[in-house]
């Protein structure tokens, strides 16, 4: 009986014991859950302060980069503005300058002997219609080009002035034509020569129509000069014209990459064909 309590009574001491141990190591798995969830907890809020301290960061870059943009684009647009002024003014004096020849010219052929004075006036047209090119550039809202029918209108009104022809009707028909100065200054020059030709020759003791015209043919440019005067001796030939009126057109067509041709069907025609330049616009 003594040995039967005995053992009882150490199987309820190993039992108490394994309890123990058992609540010791569930205290323990706990305490370790709670150090992990506040070691979490700890982990989060110092993630979420990184992150604001980031986001802060990200907006502080981001108005200085906008403030960047605004300064910068402000510098280009007072540079433009610049660039605009500067170049109003290259034109403003190139066309003062031209007028100043103009004039110097004027007052030598108002001392030249009768059979010269023709020369020096032509000479004087010639760059009246290239001081106009940049007048009409210094004036226009867009420095890049110029409204090409109402410098060809002018063009071939200073002509139809300096003779004096009220009897002639001049007609211009660009419509919607823009130019560079590059492509301007020869196409000008080239419609001052044959409209002038058309005046010395065309018309004696009559009266008469002149017509200039720009049309697009596909990537190609027509400018046409047409008169319905007398026309052309049957003998003349363009590429061996001496005269000095027929030898520009000749070579600014050739500068324009182009060439020019001439018809006698009811007057005198020509035609002067180019490629189409990259900065020119007209109307659909």
């Amino acid at each position: 009986m003594q040995q039967d309590a005995g053992a009882t009574a150490a199987r309820i001491r190993r039992a108490g014991q394994r309890r123990r141990v058992n609540v010791i190591a569930l205290a323990l798995s706990l305490a370790a859950m709670a150090v992990g969830r506040a070691n979490a907890a700890l982990s989060a809020r110092r993630s979420e302060q990184h992150t604001a301290a980031a986001i802060v960061d990200l907006e502080h870059a981001h108005a200085q980069l906008e403030l960047n943009v605004e300064l910068r684009t402000a510098q280009l647009r007072q540079a433009l503005a610049d660039k605009d002024v500067l170049l109003r003014e290259i034109h403003h004096r190139v066309k003062n300058n031209l007028q100043v020849i103009a004039s110097l010219l004027a007052l030598q052929s108002s001392a030249a002997r009768p059979e010269v004075r023709p020369a020096f006036d032509e000479s004087r047209q010639r760059i009246r219609s290239m001081g106009l090119v940049h007048e009409l550039l210094y004036q226009s809202e867009e420095l890049a080009s110029i409204d090409f029918a109402e410098y060809l209108r002018r063009v071939a009104d200073s002509v139809s002035n300096s003779f004096g022809a009220h009897d002639v009707e001049l007609v211009v028909r660009a419509p919607g034509v823009r130019l560079d100065v590059d492509a301007a200054v020869p196409c000008g020059l080239i419609v001052n020569e044959l409209v002038t030709n058309s005046f010395k020759h065309a018309f004696p003791d009559r009266s008469g129509r002149i017509v200039v015209s720009v049309t697009l043919d596909h990537d190609d440019v027509l400018l046409e000069v047409c008169d319905d005067g007398i026309g052309l001796p049957a003998s003349f030939q363009l590429d061996t014209a001496r005269t000095l009126g027929l030898q520009i057109v000749n070579a600014l067509s050739h500068q324009l990459h182009g060439g020019v041709e001439f018809t006698r069907d009811h007057g005198t025609r020509f035609c002067v064909r180019f490629p189409r330049p990259a900065c020119m616009k007209a109307a659909a």
